[in-house]
């Protein structure tokens, strides 16, 4: 089975390792119908390359991810992440990321992470990423809107009421 990983990053000293996949996916602006749409696409996407990443892993093992890497068997064994990399928005693979135990981001999201990661004099390596990729859907949390009872509005002689549904 072939499955489509755009970028490996490799930590040969701890046998970190990021398969990633680049997502590109048009601006939608201010058209809801678009956001929707192209989010489900990218879900979708995401969660065929998830399930076609892990099912690979699985038939070749360590021994065939170290042949396509190209490792000697005297690295240590490989501890393997996969990263879904949206260019402009990725909050839409929060709930599969979290349930497939895989980590996303968007360029800006992955620049920031590595930027926080690089700081000071950490030796933790590529973990020290992969840390600050665990944390986005924790402060993704923190722009979700919270529930909204019934509001009465008037404009003119129009009266009408707003209320979010379940």
């Amino acid at each position: 089975m072939l499955t489509d990983i755009d970028l490996v990053v490799m930590e040969k000293a701890t046998g970190l390792v990021l398969l990633c996949q680049l997502k590109h996916q048009d601006l939608y602006g201010f058209n809801l119908h678009a956001e929707r749409t192209r989010g489900t696409r990218l879900v979708e996407q995401a969660h065929d390359w998830l399930v076609a990443v892990d099912s690979w892993l699985q038939k070749v093992g360590q021994q065939g991810l170290r042949s396509a890497l190209q490792l000697r068997n005297e690295h240590p064994p490989l501890l393997v992440y996969r990263l879904v990399i949206a260019k402009h928005f990725a909050h839409q693979l929060k709930e599969i990321a979290l349930h497939q135990k895989a980590l996303y981001a968007n360029w800006p999201q992955l620049l920031l992470a590595t930027e926080v990661a690089s700081r000071g004099a950490s030796s933790r390596g590529l973990i020290e990423l992969v840390d600050r990729l665990r944390e986005i859907p924790e402060l993704q949390s923190a722009y979700e809107h919270l529930p909204e009872g019934r509001t009465k509005w008037s404009v003119g002689d129009l009266t009408f009421s707003t209320f979010q549904s379940d």
